[in-house]
């Protein structure tokens, strides 16, 4: 069943860029079939329409109110979502930018294959579920997705200092990876701080990410959605902005065992 009209109102009010009414009808039929995948395989926890209106969709599409975020979304740059897992938050993005070149990465070959058709179903033909690891991908032999992107995202894949390794070998130099993250954010950029310059990139700025929902409290929401939406809108969020000034050398990406018990 698509979402209903407040929860598309939701949206729009949380993310003002998200307005257009076809990007909406995509965001509905979007959750639709999150809702009709998660019965087969496990994508998600969250399957409330409350809840993938505020974690999955609206929390994806903070993507777009950052200002250079934004510059390559509007520009169609060459994109790249890197442990996509279920969709997210590349499919949000997508519906939002049918026509971007976007490549959606996860080692779990179910979900890539349920990703495939979920964006046949919403006719996304610029969407390009690809199945592997991304240490693997990334690696300087494969030439196809090695620095390849102009911009990079992530999310909830990884603490920083990983997850600069596994991403920084696919963003071209010149680029931007933009990894979403929360609470722990600023512990994580110290840990990075060595880690950061080794693979080619340069922090451009800890950007804090406000989504204000006070419009939706008088809403016709119940009680127990005002609570969900109060939490979501007082959570800590961040987006780390990490500029590719040079090339990563060949030796990185290693391998995910060496990347978490030892990182940079």
């Amino acid at each position: 069943m698509p979402l209903e009209q407040k929860y598309l109102d939701l949206i729009r009010g949380a993310v003002p860029t998200v307005d257009d009414p076809a990007t909406l009808d995509r965001l509905s039929h979007l959750y639709d079939l999150v809702v009709e995948t998660n019965q087969k395989i496990n994508i998600t926890s969250l399957v409330s329409p409350i809840d993938v209106s505020l974690k999955h969709l609206i929390d994806s599409l903070t993507l777009a109110t950052i200002p250079e975020v934004k510059k390559c979304l509007d520009a169609g740059y060459e994109c790249c979502d890197i442990g996509c897992g279920g969709g997210f938050p590349g499919l949000p993005v997508a519906c939002a930018y049918p026509t971007l070149p976007l490549t959606m990465i996860d080692s779990t070959a179910k979900k890539i294959a349920a990703l495939k058709e979920n964006a046949e179903a919403l006719s996304l033909e610029c969407v390009s579920p690809v199945s592997g690891r991304g240490e693997d991908l990334a690696a300087a032999k494969r030439g196809q997705y090695r620095e390849a992107y102009r911009l990079c995202f992530s999310r909830a894949v990884a603490r920083l200092p990983v997850l600069c390794e596994l991403c920084l070998p696919f963003v071209s130099v010149g680029g931007l990876f933009a990894a979403m993250k929360g609470m722990q954010t600023g512990e994580e950029v110290r840990e990075s701080l060595r880690a950061i310059p080794m693979l080619g990139g340069k922090i451009v700025d800890v950007r804090e990410v406000k989504v204000d929902l006070d419009f939706a409290l008088s809403m016709d929401f119940n009680d127990e959605e005002k609570d969900k939406i109060r939490e979501f809108s007082s959570a800590s969020r961040y987006t780390v902005l990490i500029e590719k000034n040079k090339k990563t050398l060949d030796v990185y990406p290693r391998k995910w065992a060496q990347m978490t018990k030892k990182p940079l």
